[in-house]
């Protein structure tokens, strides 16, 4: 289940009395929050402490104010099943120095707020074009961050608690970037017979087929990068080998005769990928994540091809 915590924290500045006039309105736009999104405002002992709850598309949002005596600020967080993305945000004029700076590509988006991350390709993936234009928009002084180990989402908003409409876009902006699906784990658990593999310690999820013996398909952290790839057990008699496939072009043809004819033909719907096998096991390996469905299929039909004993006619 996928979570998304909002909380309002405490931002420096503005005087006493506005701060006391801001806390006086803040239950009146969380209601509206409430109201907007279908959600449950639950009201406490103080202004400052009542929140609200939403449940949209299997996501559980909250949203309440902490502590503080000068302008509150509001702080979105988001819980992900699936693993996050490293990544941290600042405004451009912030006296921050990044190890590893990443650009969009977007040049308005570059041109405000300085972001690095481990995995810049993965950044990219994850900042859609929709997710950045309302990071632009609603959010031009926040800080933003995120974590794969925890998979958590934070975005901190930079000035005083802000009105329903910004409290709604920040909830956009974290739904926007959750539907990114940077791993490309959606389309793999929509595959034919694909069951979800949870993963376990540096292996990332990913999903399971029989073949008959175990096909798995999931992204795979590679010199830096994450890239999907496809496993499955070798039981056809095969000289260990490897092809190279760039852009539906089998680039060594006479190593692709090694294969049985049935694999051999699925090799150009691979796209660009590299296939291996040895005696044991096989793989396939694209350069990105994959999530053109076709040519995972391809993958785990090459696969399953190779995971046929030649007792069962594989070699054609």
């Amino acid at each position: 289940m996928l979570v998304v915590l909002i909380a309002v924290g405490v931002s420096g500045g503005g005087a006493m009395l506005q701060a006391f006039i801001g806390r006086k309105e803040i239950p009146g736009r969380l209601e509206e929050l409430a109201r907007r999104r279908n959600g449950l405002m639950f009201r406490a002992g103080s202004r400052t402490s009542s929140f609200v709850e939403i449940r949209e598309d299997a996501v559980h949002i909250s949203v309440r104010p902490s502590g503080g005596i000068f302008g509150l600020s509001a702080t979105w967080t988001a819980e992900l099943e699936d693993p996050g993305v490293v990544f941290r945000i600042f405004p451009r004029r912030a006296a921050v120095l990044f190890s590893n700076k990443v650009l969009t590509g977007d040049r308005d988006f570059d041109r405000l707020f300085l972001m690095d991350g481990d995995d810049p390709d993965m950044v990219r993936r994850l900042w859609t074009s929709k997710a950045r234009a309302i990071l632009i928009k609603r959010f031009p002084d926040c800080r933003m961050s995120g974590s794969a180990a925890t998979g958590v989402i934070e975005l901190v908003h930079g000035k005083q608690f802000p009105g329903a409409d910004v409290l709604v876009s920040g909830v956009d902006l974290l739904l926007e970037m959750v539907r990114a699906d940077p791993y490309g784990l959606r389309v793999l658990r929509n595959l034919e017979g694909a069951r979800r593999d949870p993963g376990r310690g540096r292996r990332l999820p990913g999903v399971v087929m029989d073949s008959p013996g175990k096909i798995r398909v999931a992204p795979e952290w590679v010199d830096g990068r994450t890239s999907t790839g496809a496993r499955g057990d070798v039981a056809a008699a095969l000289e260990p080998d490897a092809v190279r496939v760039a852009d539906g072009v089998v680039l060594d043809a006479t190593e692709a005769d090694g294969l049985p004819g049935d694999a051999r033909h699925q090799l150009p719907m691979l796209g660009t990928a590299r296939v291996e096998w040895t005696q044991l096991e096989a793989t396939v390996r694209w350069t990105a994540v994959e999530t053109d469905p076709q040519r995972l299929q391809a993958a785990v039909d090459i696969l399953r091809v190779l995971g046929r004993p030649p007792a069962a006619g594989v070699f054609r």
